[in-house]
């Protein structure tokens, strides 16, 4: 795999289906240092991915990065950064004010990756989960500040997590994922129906 490393970048008023910011796959990048904002995504057949960042198939890593004011379209997941089969690690970053259907700041989902995401140090904060109306039904955002739904277990350590929305889990929803929770400060997140500061679903 390729390694390259995209150091104190100012990445803005992107647009695409997935990745409007920043689209990583399968290449072990270090991104480190940059301000990524303002990027959208949207897709009319299948659910945007990633406004911000997109990682598949990636061990990419994530140090000192700004990732904020990122909004996904009415069916999106990630609004800061999103992760498909990506074991890969976020640290020190600061993540805020980005907007998704679930996971307004960021999505975790790993179901063949080998081993999950690592998550640690990083600020997660004033992300929103919004929700969805299809057919005059409304589907409830999840996970405002992160949305985990895999078969890899994602570890999380040492984050703060705070001042999120969702109506489910506006800190954090696990969704029938397996998933190590330590040493984080999850702090006055407002859900509008379950679990303002952790929302579990499923039987993993």
């Amino acid at each position: 795999d390729i390694a390259p490393v995209i150091e104190s970048l100012r990445l803005t008023q992107g647009a695409a289906a997935n990745g409007g910011g920043v689209y990583i796959q399968t290449a072990a990048a270090t991104l480190r240092d940059n301000e990524v904002y303002n990027n959208t995504v949207s897709n009319n057949t299948a659910s945007s991915r990633g406004a911000g960042l997109y990682l598949e198939n990636s061990r990419a890593t994530l140090t000192g990065n700004r990732i904020h004011s990122n909004t996904t379209d009415d069916n999106g997941r990630g609004g800061g950064v999103a992760t498909l089969n990506s074991p890969a690690t976020l640290a020190d970053n600061s993540i805020t004010g980005n907007k998704a259907f679930a996971g307004g700041g960021v999505e975790l989902a790993n179901y063949n990756a080998g081993s999950g995401a690592l998550l640690r140090g990083n600020t997660i904060s004033d992300n929103t989960a919004f929700d969805r109306v299809v057919g005059g039904r409304t589907y409830d955002g999840a996970g405002g500040g992160i949305y985990i739904g895999g078969r890899e277990a994602d570890t999380l350590m040492s984050n703060t997590i705070s001042d999120n929305t969702a109506k489910r889990g506006a800190g954090l929803n696990i969704d029938n994922a397996p998933a190590v929770i330590a040493d984080n400060r999850i702090e006055q997140n407002q859900a509008g129906l379950y679990g303002g500061g952790l929302c579990v679903e499923g039987n993993q």
